[in-house]
C-alpha cells in the first residue's frame, strides 16, 4: 500500500516545528548585548560614599550569564551572575557566602543579595546573615550609559554613572 501524505498535511508539520523550533530559541533567556563592553565611571554625575580615583567595569554576557570584572583604584573584583531568577549561592570569598537572585527584565539587571559570614564555632552562623538591598543596573541613554544604585559601607546609597569606553 502506498501511503501518501498531502501537500497541506507537510505544510502544516513544517510550520509547526518552525514554531516549536523558534520558541526555543526565543524563550532561552538571554542578556542584551547593550551590557557588553567596556564602561568607565563617570566621577561627575556619580555619587558616592567614599571617594574613589576611577574605576572601570569590563562585561561579557553568554547567553543568561553575565561577567563583570571591576578595577577600582587599581583593585581588581570579579563577579558573575546567572540571571534566570533562581535562588543560587556563591562562594567568592572564603569566609563569606552570597545567595543571590538575578533577574532581567528588558535592559534592566536586578540582583538580589543576602550574606552570611563564616563564624569559628559554626558551619555558617545565621546570627550574621545581612541582607542587603537590591543592586540594579540599567543601560540608559541609547547605550551609551550604565547607572548601578546600590549601597556601600554602612549601607550608604551608591549611584554610579558609566559611559561607555570607545572601541
Amino acid at each position: 500500500m502506498n501511503s501518501r501524505v498531502s501537500l497541506g498535511a507537510k505544510a502544516y508539520f513544517v510550520f509547526v516545528l518552525f514554531v516549536l523550533l523558534g520558541q526555543g530559541v526565543h524563550g532561552q533567556s538571554t542578556v542584551p548585548s547593550d551590557f557588553a563592553g567596556t564602561w568607565r565611571l563617570n566621577l561627575e554625575k556619580s555619587k558616592l560614599p567614599t571617594p574613589i580615583q576611577s574605576e572601570t567595569l569590563v562585561i561579557k554576557c553568554k547567553g543568561d550569564v553575565i561577567e563583570m570584572h571591576r578595577m577600582t583604584d587599581g583593585r581588581k573584583a570579579d563577579y558573575s551572575f546567572k540571571a534566570d531568577g533562581q535562588q543560587r549561592t556563591s562562594f567568592a570569598n572564603p569566609e563569606h557566602r552570597e545567595e543571590y537572585r538575578a533577574t532581567l527584565s528588558g535592559t534592566v539587571l536586578t540582583v538580589e543579595t543576602t550574606y552570611s559570614r563564616k563564624e569559628t564555632r559554626e558551619p555558617w552562623s545565621t546570627a550574621t546573615v545581612s541582607p542587603s538591598p537590591t543592586r540594579r543596573w540599567e543601560v540608559t541613554n541609547n547605550g551609551r550609559n550604565l547607572v548601578f544604585k546600590g549601597t556601600g559601607k554602612n549601607d550608604a546609597p551608591v549611584t554610579k554613572v558609566y559611559d561607555r569606553a570607545e572601541p
